[in-house]
């Protein structure tokens, strides 16, 4: 296990924008999870930067709905409700079904080589039990087909939907069997894509995302299930 703090600034961009994409990062990544508390002076010393890039940076992702500000409780990690999850996933089908049909009729042989390397690292993080990395190799997995898809503005929108719907990919991928149901429609997409069957391919990119709406739902009831134990 690697001691690198996921919040580490990177990169050539202003300071405000790195402390924002950090931040940002941070939580697609599950790194900061749903609920979790952002403390100022704590993400200060881990970014080593004053409060105000933070402050910023916080207010932004409130915009963007990945960060609520609680009266007395202060700013904490969005929590979805299951009506919002449900709007969200139906969404993010319709748009990564026409992201495989695109992708499908655009892909090279690199593509195909890029979304197998996906897939192969999909399950050897699922070997390891190492959910991190299985939430990583998986939005791998549809970034790589949007990009395919020559569509950028296809391409913003999954962006906007996969911060979001990241915050709950921890809870889908922790039920019962769904990281081997994952890595099964993972293989039905990128069979249909190689077969240049665009249908099949947006088709099962569909189906991917109602059994993944399906085992988010059924994660967040156990993950709730727990803390009232």
């Amino acid at each position: 296990m690697s001691n690198h703090d996921p919040l580490k600034i990177r990169g050539i961009e202003t300071l405000h924008s790195n402390v924002y994409h950090a931040l940002k990062e941070a939580i697609i990544q599950g790194h900061l999870r749903p609920g979790e508390r952002l403390m100022e002076r704590d993400l200060s010393a881990r970014l080593n930067v004053s409060r105000t890039p933070i402050r910023e940076a916080i207010k932004k992702l409130e915009l963007e709905k990945l960060v609520v500000s609680h009266p007395y409780r202060g700013v904490r990690v969005a929590v979805y409700s299951p009506d919002a999850i449900e709007k969200m996933y139906t969404v993010r089908g319709v748009l990564d079904g026409l992201a495989a049909r695109l992708a499908t009729l655009h892909a090279t042989p690199e593509d195909f080589e890029r979304l197998e390397q996906c897939i192969d690292g999909f399950v050897a993080a699922y070997r390891d039990s190492n959910l991190q990395e299985m939430v990583r190799w998986n939005m791998q997995f549809h970034w790589t087909i949007a990009e395919t898809s020559g569509n950028e503005m296809l391409q913003d929108l999954l962006d906007m939907l996969r911060a979001h719907t990241s915050l709950i990919r921890f809870n889908s991928l922790s039920t019962p069997d769904r990281p081997l149901s994952t890595s099964h429609e993972h293989r039905c997409i990128l069979d249909a894509m190689k077969r240049r069957d665009a249908q099949a391919a947006e088709a099962w990119s569909i189906k991917h995302v109602e059994a993944a709406y399906r085992a988010a739902i059924t994660g967040l009831q156990q993950a709730e299930d727990q803390e009232q134990k």
